[in-house]
């Protein structure tokens, strides 16, 4: 069962778009960050800024730069079509709760394989997003030259 939904995963998504959405957003963080005295390593790691305790925030993660892509919603996305918590299932059944599991394992792996990870939505824990750390280089190419 896994492996089918991996496949699905990899073919259903358009993980080279999720990925340049992700960097698109670490530009535009990247740059309020700047604008606003903070230093970035080459591995997007903060060096130095006016806040030396910001460790998270909007586009850092474990102090360092990441942009995340929207994919959609567990009840668009899930064989189920459900939102559920391992403690609270009673309204699935066992058969959805497999490939419910199966699935995220097969999106979580699929996500690693595209150099990210899974991420739940703050406002909405249903909304699914694609994340990954970025470096400045993948979007400042020919930008330095100016």
């Amino acid at each position: 069962m896994g492996a089918t939904f991996y496949a699905q995963i990899l073919r259903d998504f358009d993980w080279e778009g999720c990925r340049q959405e992700c960097i698109h957003h670490a530009e535009l963080f990247y740059e309020e960050y700047v604008d606003s005295g903070y230093t970035f390593a080459e591995d997007g790691e903060i060096l130095e800024g006016p806040d030396a305790e910001v460790h998270e925030g909007p586009g850092l993660s474990d102090e360092r730069l990441y942009g995340s892509s929207y994919l959609g919603t567990v009840m668009a996305l899930t064989p189920s079509g459900k939102f559920w918590m391992p403690w609270s299932s009673s309204h699935l059944t066992s058969l959805e709760k497999r490939r419910d599991s199966a699935w995220f394992t097969a999106l979580f792996h699929a996500a690693a394989k595209h150099d990210g990870w899974i991420e739940h939505g703050e406002g909405d824990p249903c909304d699914l997003f694609f994340a990954m750390n970025v470096r400045p280089s993948e979007f400042r190419k020919g930008k330095d030259d100016d």
